[in-house]
């Protein structure tokens, strides 16, 4: 009985820091992040928190590009983008900000 006590330590001393590292090498590098289905017609672009538990984003379906907000309790669309282009690598200022401000501008601060 003694002998199996000590037998399972040792491999909980051994395993634990294994799966330690492995979560955090994944995590670290982004590929659960990133885990995807080849040829996935849904991708989300950016987005933006606006209180704890609710978020403004950009979702590519296929084609087409949605303003999406979403809180605890729902998830509505709120414009179809059909102007939208993807932001380049190099552009500084985030599309998805831009929006927020004229939305905030033509509704006069509702998120201010």
């Amino acid at each position: 009985m003694e002998w199996n006590i000590w037998a399972a330590t040792i491999r909980v001393l051994v395993c634990l820091p294994i799966v330690a590292g492995l979560a955090y090498f994944l995590i670290k590098h982004g590929m659960v992040k990133n885990f995807s289905r080849g040829g996935s017609q849904l991708k989300l672009l950016e987005q933006v928190s606006l209180q704890p538990k609710s978020t403004l984003s950009i979702v590519q379906a296929g084609n087409e590009y949605f303003l999406i907000g979403a809180t605890e309790q729902s998830v509505n669309i709120i414009k179809e983008l059909p102007d939208y282009q993807k932001p380049q690598e190099n552009e500084t200022f985030n599309d998805l900000n831009k929006i927020v401000y004229r939305l905030n501008r033509r509704s006069g601060g509702v998120y201010e």
